[in-house]
């Protein structure tokens, strides 16, 4: 059975705007504050993929603020900017993440209908 695999790979910052988006779509904008860093925990297959965003919440006075978005999350924030960004995403396919360097490679896998093969 022919299978499809989609590996779409996301840099931070892509990653910071997708969350800030999914978080104000579900009506729970985050802090307003500048964010000055987005990092990478886990790896996604070993340890299961997390981001942390460091967020200056005043603006960019004192210390910044950290808050860590687990996998589902970051999963249905990739998926709806894929959406928003017009990137095609089958919606059968099972998605999972793994981190790849300094990037996040959102994995769409699906099994594909058995094409009939015609005795020769």
């Amino acid at each position: 059975m022919p299978s499809e695999v989609r590996h779409l790979l996301f840099r931070l910052p892509e990653v910071a705007l997708a969350i800030q988006a999914y978080h104000r779509h579900l009506g729970q904008p985050l802090p307003s504050g500048l964010i000055v860093g987005c990092a990478v925990v886990g790896d996604g297959v070993a340890v299961p993929l997390a981001v942390r965003l460091s967020l200056h919440l005043d603006h960019g006075r004192g210390e910044p603020s950290l808050i860590t978005i687990d996998g589902p999350t970051l999963t249905s924030a990739l998926i709806m900017f894929c959406r928003h960004h017009q990137i095609p995403l089958p919606a059968r396919g099972q998605k999972s993440l793994q981190r790849v360097a300094d990037q996040i490679c959102l994995i769409s896998a699906m099994n594909l209908r058995p094409v009939p093969v015609s005795p020769s």
